[in-house]
């Protein structure tokens, strides 16, 4: 996708975010920007004011953009701007790349859980290992009753993240923390026994949890709780302060079984999605 200079991507999250209305409904936004020559720069809820899509859509109107066009630093902004635009300012700074997430369960501690994020971290494995591994981990989900009697009622999204996939079950009713700890973070839990499962099935090693296998694959659903950060569809992947090197799309279960499909999506841009976005939007479930 290649390097950017001095692009305000803002314009782009403000399209997209039309479209994500529903989905995002009130969980509180989240930022990453990357400073060139310096760190990246996380803006969300627990250090900032919390910031909502419908915010951003009511208040990144015409005037504010036009103002991010004039003016450089907020600084010399603020006196066109009320406090709602300072504070979209302040998460979406001007002309660095960023990427776009998002509160998973929202932001605070122990809220209730009614939406479970699955990262397929490939590390080193190739895309290709970790379509097969997100594959196979879907079937297995779908196969066993225990878990599905544990989390009820759901909805699957898929997303492409520009370099591996992310799984989001979407739930009908709400599990608690400690819910959640039984079922994903117990070694004698049942998603664990389905992730062993997956290891058996591949050739190289799959792992659950958050501490990277540098040779395999990670399953890792720490994301959930509340407090922890999932990204949005359509969110831009950075590679570094100057390059975008993919975009999120949403997936179905065919175009997964499709690898000609999976590798068209690397050459994905932020044009390609605006132009082809209610499309892609309509494989966004509708949440309960």
């Amino acid at each position: 996708m290649g390097k950017e200079k001095n692009k305000d991507l803002i314009f782009y999250y403000v399209k997209v975010l039309k479209y994500l209305k529903k989905f995002l409904g009130s969980r509180e936004i989240a930022v990453k920007n990357y400073i060139p020559d310096g760190p990246i720069l996380l803006k969300r809820g627990s250090k900032l004011g919390p910031l909502y899509v419908d915010e951003i859509l009511k208040y990144a109107n015409k005037n504010f953009l036009e103002t991010r066009k004039k003016i450089e630093h907020l600084k010399g902004a603020k006196k066109h701007l009320n406090k709602i635009q300072i504070k979209i300012w302040e998460y979406f700074l001007p002309r660095k790349l960023c990427e776009l997430h998002y509160a998973t369960n929202h932001e605070g501690p122990n809220k209730p859980i009614d939406r479970i994020f699955i990262d397929i971290d490939r590390t080193k494995r190739s895309l290709e290992d970790a379509r097969i591994v997100t594959l196979n981990l879907l079937n297995l989900i779908n196969k066993d009753k225990d878990f599905k009697n544990k989390i009820g009622e759901h909805k699957e999204l898929i997303q492409f993240t520009g370099r591996s996939f992310h799984i989001f079950l979407l739930l009908k009713k709400t599990i608690t923390k400690k819910d959640y700890n039984e079922i994903f973070s117990s070694k004698t839990g049942i998603f664990n026994k389905i992730c062993k499962e997956v290891n058996k099935e591949t050739p190289f090693e799959v792992v659950l949890g958050h501490i990277r296998t540098m040779s395999g694959i990670n399953i890792d659903p720490s994301q959930t709780p509340s407090g922890k950060l999932a990204r949005a569809p359509f969110s831009l992947h950075i590679k570094d302060a100057k390059t975008i090197d993919g975009v999120t799309i949403p997936l179905t279960e065919k175009i997964l079984k499709n690898k000609k499909e999976i590798e068209n999506l690397t050459s994905y841009t932020m044009e390609g999605v605006l132009k082809n976005i209610e499309k892609l939007a309509k494989r966004i479930p509708i949440l309960f």
